[in-house]
């Protein structure tokens, strides 16, 4: 709908359509963080509980060094975003203090 405003040149529809379906994208924006944090917890607890005594202990190892360097890229990708939206979101937006608290480093 937003695309289709902008191509009939409906500036003002598409600034209420953008601003009525916030809490919709905002809402998006933390599941998301949510299910990616939640999906590097169960793997590395799925391998952890499906390898043998003696293996299991290396893979918890490696895998945990492996998902916290990818969360401290996500984390970066995350505070450049949130750094260049919130110029132009007000300051009461509850999705700044959200991404500050998850995708700080």
């Amino acid at each position: 709908y937003a695309k289709t405003a902008l191509g009939l040149s409906l500036n003002s529809e598409y600034e209420d359509f953008i601003y009525l379906t916030r809490a919709f994208r905002q809402s998006g924006y933390i599941n998301f963080l949510v299910c990616l944090y939640s999906f590097c917890s169960s793997f590395v607890l799925s391998l952890f509980l499906k390898l043998d005594k003696t293996t299991r202990w290396f893979a918890l190892f490696f895998t945990s060094i492996a998902v916290g360097f990818a969360t401290k890229e996500w984390n970066a990708i995350i505070n450049v975003a949130t750094q260049s939206i919130s110029r132009h979101l007000p300051a009461d937006t509850p999705i700044l203090g959200l991404a500050q608290r998850f995708g700080s480093s």
